[in-house]
């Protein structure tokens, strides 16, 4: 099932005051971009996952990415530097600018 529509709307919204941000689905969810740089994903279980260079203390679990072993053809995990933002920053707009301001300042993005 496609990540929310409705969510993605809200989450674009609460974005709009940082400039630049623009979206794009992607494999059922939405990637959010800060001037062509992505910065967030909202995936198809409606979870928030925020591009962060490093694991942080207040930050959930990594997105994980399962491709197929093509010698084995076993599943591989292997995590992404995205890491899902507190459920609270769904609700508080200035949560989710502060977190999102945070990680392009730590990704030297614009």
């Amino acid at each position: 099932m496609p990540a929310s529509a409705e969510l993605a709307n809200h989450i674009a919204e609460q974005l709009a005051p940082l400039g630049g941000i623009t979206r794009k689905r992607m494999f059922g969810g939405v990637g959010f971009c800060h001037y062509g740089a992505m910065v967030a994903i909202l995936s198809r279980s409606n979870e928030l996952y925020l591009k962060y260079p490093a694991p942080h203390a207040d930050l959930g679990e990594p997105l994980i990415s399962r491709r197929t072993d093509k010698t084995t053809g076993g599943i591989r995990e292997i995590p992404l530097p995205y890491y899902r933002l507190p459920e609270t920053a769904l609700d508080n707009g200035d949560e989710l600018r502060d977190w999102v301001r945070q990680a392009i300042a730590r990704l030297g993005k614009p």
